[in-house]
C-alpha cells in the first residue's frame, strides 16, 4: 500500500503530540515517570492486521474505547495479564500475586486508559480538527492486544495504525498502545487529512 510521505509524516506528528501529552498525564496521575517510545504507523489490509494480531498472541487485559465520526477506530490500550495486575498493585498500594481482577481494580486500569487514549485521540481532534466522538472504554482480557473481531466487522478493508510501548521507569511494567482507523481508501484518508490540516 503506498503512502505518502505528508501523510505519513503528519499522522506521526500528530500522534507523537498525543503520546506526549499522555505520558504527562499518566505520570501525574500515578506519581510515576512514564515513557512512551516513538509512534509507529502502519497501513494494513485485513489479514495483515489479522495476521499482525494473532502473531502477538498471549494473555492481555485490554481497555478499549470505540471511535466514531469523521474516521471510525479503536483505541486500545493493552498489557500483559502480569504486568497489568502489576501496574493496578502499583496504584493502589498492594502487594498480590493473584492475577483475577477485582471490580475496583478493573476501574482503576480503566480510568488509566481512558487517560492514555484520550490524550492521543484529542490530538486528532485538536491538530487535525476531526469530529470524533469516544465511547465509554471497557475493560477485556483478551488473547490478542488489540480486539481483531472488533476491527474486522468494521465497513472497510483497510486499517491505518499508530502504535508504540508504554513503560514506566521504576516498575517492570510495559504495555502497548494502538489506535486504529478503518477507511476505504487511502485517498478518502488523503483529503480527510489535507482538509482539516488547511
Amino acid at each position: 500500500m503506498k503512502v505518502s510521505t505528508e501523510l505519513q509524516d503528519v499522522i506521526t506528528e500528530v500522534f507523537n503530540i498525543g503520546v506526549g501529552r499522555a505520558a504527562a498525564s499518566l505520570s501525574e496521575m500515578l506519581g510515576l515517570l512514564i515513557e512512551m517510545d516513538a509512534p509507529e504507523i502502519m497501513f494494513m489490509t485485513r489479514p495483515t492486521f489479522e495476521e499482525y494480531a494473532r502473531a502477538r498472541q498471549g494473555k492481555y487485559v485490554c481497555i478499549e474505547q470505540s471511535i466514531h465520526g469523521e474516521m471510525e477506530g479503536v483505541g486500545t490500550l493493552s498489557f500483559p495479564l502480569d504486568k497489568g495486575k502489576t501496574l493496578v498493585d502499583t496504584i493502589m498500594n498492594v502487594s498480590s500475586s493473584n492475577l483475577e481482577f477485582s471490580a475496583v481494580e478493573t476501574e482503576a486500569i480503566q480510568e488509566v486508559g481512558n487517560i492514555i487514549i484520550n490524550s492521543v485521540g484529542a490530538s486528532f481532534d485538536n491538530v487535525i480538527g476531526l469530529d470524533l466522538i469516544y465511547d465509554v472504554p471497557e475493560v477485556a482480557f483478551l488473547d490478542t492486544p488489540t480486539p481483531i473481531k472488533k476491527q474486522s466487522a468494521a465497513k472497510d478493508n483497510f486499517y491505518m495504525m499508530a502504535t508504540t510501548s508504554i513503560k514506566t521507569v521504576d516498575f517492570d511494567i510495559e504495555g502497548t498502545l494502538n489506535l486504529m482507523f478503518a477507511y476505504a481508501d487511502l485517498e478518502t484518508v488523503e483529503k480527510i487529512v489535507k482538509h482539516q490540516n488547511e
